[in-house]
């Protein structure tokens, strides 16, 4: 006879799967890119190009888990390009979304979201990233190219963080 733990185990594990499953079907046809694979960065830079044709919108999410230095300051972006990835241009997003605890914060006692303003460059809005967060913004133009750009400033900076986006 299995004991209650094993059975709640068993039945989490199968409820897990299911809704792993439900999620999957529900965003097939999305394609998922990681613009920058976590990292820790010094200077200021950008990502590799991907080629994104046939692509009407983007989500772009950053994860930033460290930052050390003194006064270290960041800002990151998306850009297009329409001529083979060579002249680059910098996007507005549609909307943006800030989480500055750095963790998730529904039901969890921590700080809420904050949506930011229509149109901006920066997915961090006007305030320079300086400490761990997450950041969110949708972008719906763009052309066939795109990447993420940054800018680190301050003395000694280094920003641990990821971009990845979902795009349709």
């Amino acid at each position: 006879m299995r004991s209650v733990r094993a059975r709640s185990f068993g039945l989490l594990l199968a409820a897990g799967i299911l809704c792993a499953f439900s999620f999957t079907k529900t965003h097939a046809g999305a394609t998922r890119l990681v613009l920058l694979a976590s990292a820790g960065q010094t200077a200021t830079a950008n990502g590799a190009a991907f080629s994104v044709p046939s692509l009407t919108q983007c989500a772009v999410f950053v994860d930033v888990t460290t930052v050390t230095g003194t006064t270290p300051t960041m800002q990151v972006w998306l850009q297009s390009s329409s001529d083979g990835a060579t002249t680059w241009f910098d996007l507005p997003y549609v909307a943006r979304m800030t989480d500055n605890s750095g963790s998730a914060t529904e039901g969890s006692g921590g700080a809420q979201p904050s949506a930011g303003a229509v149109g901006g460059r920066n997915i961090n809005g006007t305030t320079n990233i300086t400490a761990a967060s997450k950041y969110a913004a949708t972008y719906s133009i763009f052309s066939d190219y795109i990447r993420v750009r940054w800018f680190i400033g301050g003395t000694t900076p280094n920003f641990t963080f990821s971009v990845r986006a979902v795009c349709k």
